[in-house]
């Protein structure tokens, strides 16, 4: 058998290999959310239908195999973006918040801050001073 071939991978463990599956099924649809193709990220449950294990299963392995909630992995996706968008793009604040399915900017910018400690425009401020 081709070692090469993606069916052919092997993990130490099977939480190791869970995690693995589960982080591929997330940047598939978080791919397809900025394509326009998925008008949201799945629900955990969906997630634990595709790797046919139980929800709780896939969050308490996620949480203890990376320390992080199924939630949290969501979450730096769409920061990861965010912060990309707003450091190499000119789409305004409202723009990329409706790229990331926010909506209203003001979610958008709630969101950022909650988890950057600053905002949006901040970031942008902050990143043009230094530069």
């Amino acid at each position: 058998m081709d070692s090469t071939l993606p069916y052919a991978v092997t993990y130490q463990t099977r939480p190791a290999e869970l995690v693995h599956l589960f982080q591929q099924e997330l940047e598939q649809d978080f791919q397809a959310l900025l394509r326009g193709d998925l008008p949201d990220i799945p629900e955990i449950s969906e997630y634990a239908d595709r790797l046919h294990v139980h929800p709780t299963h896939l969050s308490n392995t996620l949480k203890h195999e990376t320390g992080l909630s199924p939630c949290d992995w969501v979450n730096r996706y769409f920061l990861a973006e965010a912060k990309r968008l707003l450091l190499t793009t000119t789409l305004s604040i409202a723009e990329i918040s409706n790229k990331l399915t926010f909506g209203e900017p003001t979610n958008f910018t709630k969101y950022f801050k909650r988890h950057m400690g600053l905002t949006p425009k901040q970031l942008r401020q902050q990143e043009t001073a230094q530069n």
